[in-house]
């Protein structure tokens, strides 16, 4: 078996590539460069934005599998503040990414956080506090 690879961001990588799969509506509003899509198929938190980060390990040479069949490369991987109560730790950075990309998989696993989806909103909790940090 192959040992998954470590670089300097802390982020374990194995030797196969990421792979996103999801559904999207299209909203009849126009989405902004910082505006944050909410993906309960990414696996990852992705950002198209290079001026959204932090900071940023630009050393790693990955890639990601589309749900189209291609292939894009991993730019960097950072970290990303959302809001004043929001910093996400390993951001994949994917310049050709057209939306930015929240995943509830990291966010509920890395994170800890707490998401509740109702009929019209989504929301996210803190999850030492219980207060609600995100919608």
């Amino acid at each position: 078996t192959s040992q998954p690879a470590t670089n300097n961001s802390g982020i374990s990588f194995s030797s196969s590539t990421f792979c996103f799969v999801g559904i999207l509506t299209v909203s009849r509003n126009t989405l902004c460069n910082d505006t944050w899509v909410i993906d309960s198929g990414a696996t990852h938190h992705v950002s198209h934005d290079r001026n959204l980060f932090l900071s940023m390990d630009t050393s790693l040479e990955s890639s990601v599998n589309l749900p189209t069949g291609s292939t894009i490369r991993i730019s960097g991987v950072g970290s990303v503040r959302v809001n004043s109560d929001i910093i996400l730790q390993n951001v994949l950075f994917i310049p050709e990414f057209r939306l930015n990309l929240l995943s509830i998989s990291s966010l509920t696993t890395a994170d800890g956080s707490r998401v509740i989806f109702d009929k019209t909103s989504c929301e996210i909790q803190d999850p030492i506090r219980g207060l609600k940090i995100g919608q």
